[in-house]
């Protein structure tokens, strides 16, 4: 019975999707304009380690240490969720709206989706593409049923889900704390939090996934759970229906007034020390993408790897530089300092710690507006940094 009932959900469609030639050729626009291979795998992209972010930072995670000096080293995009098969596991509709307003849907990840600017026809043609180049997985299986919710919570909790995954803010008693996922970051770096399944995945694909991970992606690192279909069906119907456990309080929002200079003398080096963490690897006058159009940006021209090249600004679309320093004619913050906060606003959505989700919805009516936030896709200046570099602008920019 029970390997028939494997056998049922494991049938597959091999045939690729509907997308036409010319939403292919859409699709590819997109996927050159944003870059999207510069840190996944996208099918039909072949990496490339002089323009890839992520294969740049593997390079240097692999590269022979001397003992002698600094070495340059990375810590964030290095692991990346693989597109090849995003579309096997994830519905179109729910690729889409995700790559249009990402969203923290691995909370291991520092690191998260960076918000571009993608049109939802791109973001359309994006998700047609991955679709058109993938099998299509199109199990059999029952829809969720309540009555073997409770079966699958207890499943979930005893079965070793949790070594990996969280389930929104559901604390299972398996000893799985904040610091124990720290300590397991290596190995569940990319591991979803499930609270996400009944958004992103139609039942009968994640029941499918669950019973053996690679019938739907033979790539993944998801090992194969030593449970019956019974059960692995009521982990599913657990995913789609439990309680998510209690929200979080949003993280409370960073403005102008928790932001007070500071009583002593800021220099530029403390401030370049601050942007040589991550915001020069783009905004450098020789070696970053941000000089340049990039991930779908109109480029700037901003670098901030020396003073002269922060207080030259940045271009405006029409050609003409703008002051990144100077604060908006009747008062506010400088655009700088506004970018920087700006990603305070963001993260509540785009980083989210293991217990700390306010379980807000996946899909929002209108996405944040524009201008982003910097640094893209990091996690956010911490604020005593930002005062550093609000304290040098107040001082002259010395």
């Amino acid at each position: 019975m029970r390997a028939a009932a494997i056998t049922a959900i494991a049938v597959l469609l091999l045939a690729p999707g509907d997308a036409t030639a010319d939403d292919e050729d859409a699709g590819r626009a997109a996927i050159e304009r944003y870059g999207c291979a510069r840190c996944h795998l996208v099918p039909g992209f072949e990496p490339d380690p002089r323009t890839g972010c992520v294969a740049c930072h593997r390079s240097l995670q692999n590269r022979p240490r001397s003992g002698l000096g600094r070495a340059p080293v990375a810590t964030h995009f290095v692991q990346v969720p693989d597109l090849t098969g995003a579309a096997r596991r994830l519905r179109p509709d729910a690729l889409a709206a995700a790559i249009r307003d990402p969203y923290d849907a691995r909370p291991h990840l520092e690191e998260s989706m960076p918000r571009l600017p993608v049109s939802a026809a791109e973001a359309e043609a994006i998700a047609d593409y991955l679709g058109a180049r993938t099998a299509r997985l199109e199990p059999a299986a029952p829809p969720p049923s309540g009555s073997r919710v409770e079966r699958g919570r207890a499943v979930f909790a005893t079965a070793g889900c949790t070594s990996c995954h969280v389930f929104g803010n559901v604390d299972f008693g398996t000893g799985a704390t904040a610091d124990f996922y720290r300590s397991m970051r290596r190995q569940a770096l990319l591991a979803p939090n499930l609270r996400f399944v009944r958004d992103r995945m139609d039942p009968a694909v994640a029941l499918a996934w669950i019973v053996d991970p690679t019938s739907v992606d033979p790539t993944t690192r998801m090992p194969r759970p030593a449970i019956s279909y019974e059960d692995a069906m009521a982990v599913r119907d657990f995913l789609y229906l439990g309680e998510l456990g209690a929200a979080a309080a949003p993280q409370p929002a960073l403005g102008a007034g928790d932001l007070p200079l500071l009583d002593r003398v800021v220099r530029f080096d403390e401030v370049r020390s601050i942007f040589s963490r991550s915001c020069v690897h783009c905004h450098a006058k020789t070696t970053g993408t941000g000089t340049t159009a990039a991930l779908g940006f109109e480029g700037v021209a901003l670098d901030l790897s020396t003073r002269d090249g922060v207080l030259a600004g940045a271009i405006r679309s029409d050609g003409t530089r703008r002051s990144v320093v100077e604060a908006p004619t009747g008062g506010g913050l400088a655009p700088l300092i506004q970018r920087l906060v700006r990603r305070h606003a963001e993260a509540p959505r785009d980083v989210v710690p293991v217990y700390r989700d306010s379980l807000g919805p996946v899909r929002r009516e209108a996405r944040d507006p524009e201008p982003v936030g910097m640094p893209l896709g990091l996690p956010p200046v911490p604020a005593e940094d930002i005062r550093v570099i609000a304290t040098w602008i107040a001082q002259g920019a010395n």
